[in-house]
């Protein structure tokens, strides 16, 4: 299932680049180079047209900065790895949920983890879409009863009706389920399209709850769903009245 990745090099040092370009074909050979940049416009335009899978991205160019790319994405389909010689932008760089950030000059160890890290990433993904389509090809609308999670090693296979509630976590999902955690390499958006199950509810942007697992309505301290495995879970005003029917009507 392994596939080359296509890379873009974002960064506006002509040696800078070139040094990860000698590096990315000397110990990176499942990467392919398929453009560079030197501003965030060119890259933009790059990645629409060639469908790029991992950027190389550095963060001090002119004309604005690299975490400005993420404007332009609301929901980035590529992986992201800051090179810059800065330090300090680590902590950013993360929040934007990169997948690496290396330093200038670069250290090969380094980029190797990185690219082996973005190839195991890019390889469950296809792996959970393959999945997801056999899924549905068999079972088409009806209720999904079991969730397949690709990990390292394989695949988990999760009850859906066994799960307390999943949360947001960058680009992963924490699921709780029968006292257990685990975390899941998707985004609560791609969870919530994958399971069709009538207990499953989105009371918050970042968390879906099992309604069988609702203990009770606290609204003291803000609304509050307090869920049976002891978790506090927050309730939009929003999703309130949609909450309350759903439970009243719960089977």
């Amino acid at each position: 299932m392994n596939q080359k990745l296509r890379a873009l090099v974002v960064d506006d040092e002509e040696r800078s680049r070139n040094v990860l370009t000698n590096y990315l074909d000397d110990y990176c050979v499942d990467v392919q180079i398929i453009g560079y940049a030197t501003n965030v416009l060119d890259a933009v335009k790059i990645i629409n047209k060639e469908k790029p899978n991992i950027i190389f991205l550095d963060i001090e160019m002119p004309g604005g900065n690299g975490f400005e790319l993420f404007d332009y994405f609301e929901q980035p389909d590529f992986l992201v790895v800051f090179v810059t010689a800065y330090e300090n932008f680590a902590i950013k760089a993360f929040e934007v949920s990169a997948l690496d950030y290396l330093t200038k000059p670069i250290v090969i160890k380094q980029l190797v983890k990185t690219v082996n890290k973005a190839k195991e990433q890019i390889n469950l993904k296809l792996y959970a879409e393959q999945i997801e389509n056999l899924k549905n090809s068999l079972v088409n609308d009806s209720i999904t009863k079991r969730l397949a999670l690709p990990h390292s090693s394989g695949v988990q296979f999760l009850n859906v009706e066994d799960i307390c509630f999943i949360e947001a976590d960058g680009s992963y999902c924490k699921i709780r389920y029968n006292e257990n955690e685990t975390l899941a390499s998707k985004k609560l958006s791609e969870l919530e399209k994958a399971i069709n199950h009538p207990k499953l509810f989105k009371p918050h942007r970042s968390y879906l709850i099992n309604l069988s697992f609702v203990k009770e309505f606290n609204k003291k301290d803000g609304d509050i769903i307090v869920m049976k495995c002891g978790s506090e879970i927050p309730l939009s005003r929003y999703r309130k009245e949609e909450f309350f029917e759903r439970i009243k009507n719960l089977d």
